[in-house]
Order: C-alpha cells, then sequence, then structure tokens
C-alpha cells in the first residue's frame, strides 16, 4: 500500500465517522473515543485537500440514508450513551 493509498483510506473512514457520529447524535447521545487510531484518521483527513475533503463528506452522508434504513435500531432513542472506537466497532453502555 503506497503513502496516498493509506492517506485517502484513513482519511475516509475519519469522514465516515465524522458523518455517522453526527448522524447517531441527533437521536442518540454519543461519543467518540479518541486513541490512537482516531488521531491518526484525523491527521491523515487533515492532510487531503479541500475539495477531496467536501468529496469524503459528501460520499460518507450520501451512504447515511440506505444504512438507516438497513439498521432502523441505530437511531431508536435510547437513553444509553453510544460509544465509538475507530477500530469500527461500537457498543451500547447500559
Amino acid at each position: 500500500m503506497n503513502s496516498n493509498s493509506n492517506k485517502f483510506g484513513r482519511g475516509y473512514g475519519f469522514a465516515y465517522l465524522t458523518i455517522l457520529f453526527k448522524t447517531i447524535n441527533a437521536y442518540n447521545n454519543c461519543e467518540i473515543i479518541e486513541n490512537s487510531s482516531y488521531f491518526a484518521s484525523k491527521r491523515a483527513f487533515n492532510l487531503l485537500s479541500d475539495i477531496q475533503k467536501a468529496v469524503f463528506l459528501k460520499s460518507a452522508t450520501s451512504i447515511m440514508k440506505t444504512l438507516l434504513e438497513l439498521e432502523p435500531q441505530i437511531i431508536e432513542k435510547d437513553e444509553n450513551v453510544i460509544i465509538f472506537k475507530t477500530s469500527n466497532r461500537f457498543r451500547r453502555l447500559t
């Protein structure tokens, strides 16, 4: 994997996490655990041009409607906090 591929992959991951967080946070309390993977993805995202950032954010936004149709429980009202880890896993805390 070359450095651009790694940068784009991590940058897109950060864009997706950002949009997923904003989407779910509109319905339920959630937080992102800012670990080393999070900061690596954020750094990669910040290295992208403004146009690349906009494309990645728009791409991540475009998938949300489909994701919520396939997984409607993601936005069901819940008093538990949803925790996001950048390892692409999340869990509900009771």
